[in-house]
């Protein structure tokens, strides 16, 4: 069998699984702390670290005694009547089997029974993705641009070298060190995030920030150890997000030296990956055109809602 007749006999096995409404026959299985590790692939950073802080929940999906599939969630910390979801996932090659319908609808019937009814709305925020939205809309929710929400600018980290940021030659203020969060204490870690909340800038917990990439993410400590900058790296091979990006006082030369910094190491560690910025304010928009140029892509987010 050639590979156009392999193609048409997939394709004609998806549209028979789409058009059944039938949802497959498949193991369940809650996610907790201790159980997030075998699921961790299938979501997202923030979403395992909540779970492992048993400040979110999560199902997986297994077929074959393999996890397929996962979802996760936690109630809104500033609503408690509405559920966010954080991560929806089906491994690519089981995709258009119902799989992640089947994760959707069991998630809600927990959450029901969880919280005994008391949850009235679902609300999710994602970065564009076809089958995610056609997922959600067939499940009732409503989608629309969420022009309030993180927009991201997308670049492949093997752009970065020839990026204005790395041809800026970044000088240390007076008396400072620059220092990975390998050689960072614990206690300068959680300096740090008393830092970034004493400045409202606090993007990330302290869970987040003890789990960010140590190889590539980087401090500034003036003369008395003190926090002055941060470039704050998460993710794994694939992909990387500047979680955290902070300068006291808008020290410009403080700040161009953790991003030269963290962009050197992941030239070193992880040139074939993509690197994800979000744009929470005007400002960085701003500063991702100037230090990045023309490269990468800006990706608005989906905001999805679901009235129960």
């Amino acid at each position: 069998m050639d590979d156009l007749e392999i193609r048409q006999e997939q394709q004609e096995q998806e549209d028979e699984w789409e058009q059944n409404d039938e949802f497959p026959t498949v193991q369940l299985y809650s996610i907790g702390p201790r159980e997030v590790d075998r699921a961790a692939s299938l979501l997202t950073t923030e979403a395992v670290e909540l779970i492992r802080g048993d400040e979110a929940f999560g199902l997986a999906i297994v077929e074959e005694d393999e996890v397929r599939g996962a979802v996760c969630a936690r109630l809104a910390p500033e609503n408690e009547m509405c559920l966010e979801l954080l991560s929806l996932y089906v491994v690519p090659q089981y995709r258009r089997r119902r799989l992640g319908g089947t994760l959707l609808i069991e998630l809600l019937e927990a959450c029901g029974g969880i919280f005994d009814g008391t949850v009235a709305r679902v609300e999710a925020s994602f970065c564009p993705e076809p089958g995610l939205e056609a997922l959600l809309k067939k499940a009732g929710f409503l989608l629309e641009q969420d022009e309030e929400g993180v927009c991201s600018h997308i670049v492949s980290v093997s752009t970065l070298a020839d990026s204005p940021l790395m041809k800026h030659k970044a000088v240390l203020p007076k008396g400072c060190t620059l220092v990975s969060f390998e050689d960072l204490s614990p206690i300068l870690i959680r300096q740090l995030f008393q830092t970034l909340e004493q400045a409202d800038a606090d993007y990330i917990d302290l869970n987040r920030l003890y789990q960010a990439l140590p190889g590539a993410s980087f401090v500034l400590l003036d003369a008395e150890k003190r926090p002055m900058a941060c470039a704050v790296l998460s993710g794994g091979e694939e992909g990387m997000c500047l979680s955290q990006f902070f300068t006291a006082g808008g020290n410009t030369s403080a700040g161009m030296a953790v991003l030269q910094a963290a962009a050197k190491a992941l030239l070193e560690q992880y040139a074939d990956a993509w690197l994800e910025i979000p744009l929470l304010t005007a400002s960085s928009a701003g500063l991702a055109k100037r230090l990045l140029g023309g490269e990468g892509k800006r990706e608005p987010l989906i905001r999805a809602v679901l009235e129960l």
